[in-house]
């Protein structure tokens, strides 16, 4: 994509309600809730698996964010600048592919 591009689709992400930035304090009880539960005697793993869900519920809201946005440029383009998006993102690919 190009930086206009990019630009547009990270402030799209940034004005969603539904993905406020993560604030420093609840990542930090979030990492303390984790140490606690791991730390438990006895221990308890449905609370270790409660706070794996909230960490994945959260990724998951963001990564279903990220595609309504970008299904949302695409959708905008012309069918020339999707084939040049296309071409260039094939090519990105190809390349990251054939250096493995």
């Amino acid at each position: 994509l190009s930086r206009d591009d990019r630009a547009a689709i990270d402030r799209d992400l940034r004005n969603r309600p539904d993905l406020g930035p993560p604030v420093r304090g609840d990542r930090e009880a979030a990492r303390d809730a984790f140490l606690a539960a791991i730390e438990a005697v006895p221990f308890d793993p449905a609370a270790v698996s409660a706070i794996f869900d909230a960490q994945r519920d959260r990724a998951l809201r963001g990564m279903g964010a990220g595609q309504e946005v970008l299904l949302a440029r695409i959708t905008a383009m012309s069918p020339e600048a999707r084939a040049a998006f296309a071409g260039r993102l094939r090519s990105e690919l190809d390349d990251r592919w054939s250096r493995r």
